[in-house]
């Protein structure tokens, strides 16, 4: 297994978070803010098309199974809601992450920091992760 320090570096990349990470984060050691700051939002969830992917993103979360390891396996598994995942990014995505959105809420990205890579809506390989 991975150490903590590594599965916190980790959980910025551009890919789908494994098992030990979902693990790692929703035991306590990753807060809320740091997930929303590896999405490049500087601090709460602010506008308009904020607030519909808040709502949205609750009523997918409302169809992951209750029990802890099934949780962990459905979270880590990249097809598990990938279409309706793809119909909210299509329908946020955009106004959030979008070359021409406004971006003032984002953070700036930093190696030093979650959200070490601007992203950007129009990146296919950004909307897979």
């Amino acid at each position: 297994m991975k150490s903590n320090d590594k599965l916190l570096r980790d959980l910025n990349d551009l890919e789908p978070w494994s098992y030990n990470q979902w693990r790692f984060m929703l035991n306590g050691r990753f807060s809320i803010g740091q997930a929303i700051a590896c999405l490049g939002f500087a601090g709460p969830l602010h506008g308009a098309t904020c607030k519909a992917l808040e709502r949205e993103a609750t009523k997918l979360a409302k169809k992951y199974p209750s029990t802890w390891n099934t949780f962990l396996e459905k979270a880590a598994d990249s097809d598990y809601l990938d279409q309706e995942l793809g119909c909210l990014l299509e329908k946020c995505g955009p106004g959030i992450w979008g070359r021409q959105a406004d971006r003032s809420r984002l953070l700036t990205p930093a190696t030093s920091k979650l959200y070490s890579k601007d992203l950007s809506y129009e990146e296919h390989e950004h909307r897979e992760m």
